[in-house]
């Protein structure tokens, strides 16, 4: 594995970010297995560092903010783009769901390092667990 700084304006392929910071180019051996892209190397920001280093050294905290602002992120309200039929008994979905709130933050979060189940039932008690949800890229 080669490590390079990259000191053009380019985004950090992990969160997105276009500051003009340096970024880390992690470039993949040649007998690397990985999915099929068009680089080969993976561009990394300081923050992105630095998160995965308080992962591998720190006991990470997840706050209950943030579990409800994943799940914004990730979910929205059908009306939101869901095709509805009130003579077929309302929305249509044909591209996946509805998903519970309750069952999809616990699906990917339960038994999570740093999560406790406090933080869960928080999290869960911010969001309409009465509206059936869709996930953003569905619709």
């Amino acid at each position: 594995m080669k490590l390079s700084i990259n000191k053009s304006e380019d985004w950090c392929h992990l969160c997105g970010d276009r500051s003009e910071e340096p970024k880390v180019d992690v470039n993949y051996p040649s007998n690397a297995e990985h999915l099929k892209v068009d680089t080969e190397y993976l561009r990394i920001c300081r923050t992105c560092i630095q998160r995965m280093y308080n992962c591998i050294h720190f006991e990470v905290r997840i706050t209950s903010k943030e579990l409800v602002e994943w799940f914004n992120e990730n979910y929205k309200d059908p009306a939101d783009g869901v095709p509805f039929e009130s003579a077929e008994g309302g929305y249509q979905f044909v591209n996946g769901g509805p998903y519970d709130a309750e069952d999809e933050i616990r699906g990917w979060w339960a038994n999570t390092p740093g999560i406790s189940e406090d933080v869960i039932e928080e999290s869960i008690d911010q969001i309409d667990v009465n509206t059936e949800w869709v996930k953003t890229d569905e619709y």
